[in-house]
């Protein structure tokens, strides 16, 4: 579904959320992250796609990396109560 969605509008930032997600649940933790890496900063998806950055990092063992990712997002808006 996600790829077919991608396909036809590879700009659909919600479809490649939901993408990067199915791969963190499938343990596919890099193609997870390579999905949440296509998201730019100027999309409403950015901010839960570096949380699910963090979270594939953290899956990972890489718990430096993700906690920095977390902090920086804290920083950025304290109000935001997902981060």
């Amino acid at each position: 579904l996600y790829d077919a969605l991608l396909r036809r509008d590879p700009f659909d930032f919600e479809a490649r959320l939901g993408l990067g997600e199915l791969y963190t649940k499938m343990r596919e933790l890099e193609k997870a992250k390579g999905e949440f890496g296509k998201v730019p900063p100027s999309s409403r998806f950015w901010r839960p796609a570096q949380r699910g950055c963090a979270l594939a990092l953290a899956a990972q063992r890489r718990f430096r990396p993700a906690i920095e990712a977390l902090e920086s997002l804290l920083q950025e808006a304290p109000w935001d109560p997902q981060t």
